[in-house]
């Protein structure tokens, strides 16, 4: 029998360097039509094919048992993110010889071997491979992994080199941008917090529960019934958001317990991103706590005001930036300062009208603006060694 030949079907070649490491990244170029059967080895969780996949999908699965990361980047081009170690790499090249794909050697592909390289990149890679891997496993949606896996095509070597000049004209623009997308980047990996305070009985245990979609918090008419910081996670654009509930805010508490539920409340502002301050009065005002609260909070303030469904007469609209606080009935009171706001928000926790509108303007104070897509992000802590 005549044996017949595979015919190559594009190439393929190791981006990252030829060594152990933590990831290691394989570039695959070969025409759609024999896609299925180059992926062939690639098995998805749903068991759908992998070569018609979308472009920029990135795909979770298997290759012959090993966990891999497969990206299609156009319609003829792939990328397989994989265990750095020799034998993973050797299989999956093996494979995609077998299926017919040239193998171009890293040293045709102008990439150099460990030898060649100075001993500060080689330590370079390894801090940012197993920062990648590190941060792959902990990230928990499709955005955040895709922000990620961007980070492998070799920036961040880049950008610890930079760090490392001791040209401040290098080291100081590098420096910055890690100062201006650290608090992005970290949040890749994990969520962003939120608390929602304020007064007993306006809505603050409703608002995680509509957020939520689900009963987590407790809400009842009787005062101080949330003792303790009630939290639930939610997903807002592929961000993870961790909201928080916390006591009603009085000066006369009932119990113990609640006393205790109030302190709590009080000293979570240093431990959150967000603070959500609700209110169910129609000109927004709060009292002086709540708002001394709001002015000392070093992060963005969202004001809420909640129960819009029970309110039959708008007041004029109040602009963000300062509002009124309410006054002691007490005429020889101090007065009180006005309370700082960066956004404005009308919803009914009840109908849910507005909650959409709430989610949104939350995750836009968090992250005003994103960075360009060819941005290095400090993922991981990877260059936290040279600042």
């Amino acid at each position: 029998m005549e044996q017949t030949l595979i015919r190559p079907s594009g190439n393929a070649r190791q981006l990252t360097p030829p060594g152990p490491g933590a990831v290691a990244v394989i570039h695959v170029q070969n025409s759609p039509d024999t896609a299925e059967t180059v992926l062939r080895p690639f098995v998805r969780n749903d068991s759908r094919s992998a070569s018609l996949a979308e472009w920029d999908r990135i795909l979770y699965g298997s290759w012959n048992g090993e966990d891999v990361v497969l990206v299609r980047l156009t319609p003829d081009s792939w990328e397989i993110h994989c265990h750095g170690g020799f034998a993973a790499v050797s299989s999956i090249l093996n494979d995609l010889q077998t299926a017919g794909v040239a193998i171009t050697q890293p040293s045709e592909a102008g990439a150099s071997s460990p030898s060649d390289l100075p001993e500060s990149i080689l330590t370079d890679r390894n801090i940012i491979d197993a920062s990648i891997s590190e941060a792959l496993i902990r990230c928990r949606t499709r955005l955040a992994a895709d922000r990620i896996l961007r980070q492998t095509d070799g920036r961040l070597v880049v950008l610890r080199s930079h760090l490392r000049s001791r040209n401040p004209t290098i080291r100081g623009p590098a420096a910055s941008l890690v100062g201006e997308w650290k608090f992005y980047a970290d949040h890749l990996t994990k969520p962003f917090r939120i608390a929602f305070l304020g007064a007993p009985n306006v809505g603050k245990s409703s608002l995680l529960n509509a957020l939520a979609g689900r009963q987590r918090s407790i809400v009842s008419a009787i005062p101080g019934t949330t003792r303790d910081v009630v939290e639930a996670e939610i997903i807002v654009d592929g961000w993870i958001v961790r909201l928080s509930d916390t006591a009603g805010l009085r000066s006369a508490p009932d119990s113990a317990l609640e006393v205790e539920g109030i302190a709590r409340a009080r000293s979570l502002p240093d431990q959150i991103d967000l603070l959500c301050c609700v209110t169910d009065r129609e000109d927004g005002r709060c009292d002086p706590e709540l708002s001394s609260l709001a002015n000392s909070f070093p992060g963005p303030v969202l004001l809420v005001r909640n129960k819009s469904d029970l309110r039959m007469h708008r007041t004029a609209a109040i602009s963000p930036g300062q509002l009124a606080v309410s006054q002691s009935s007490n005429a020889d009171a101090p007065a009180t300062s006005p309370m700082r706001s960066d956004q404005i928000v009308e919803v009914s926790a009840i109908t849910g009208d507005g909650i959409p509108e709430l989610a949104t303007q939350m995750l836009q104070l968090l992250i005003p603006r994103h960075p360009e897509p060819d941005t290095p992000l400090p993922i991981g802590g990877c260059v936290d060694d040279l600042l």
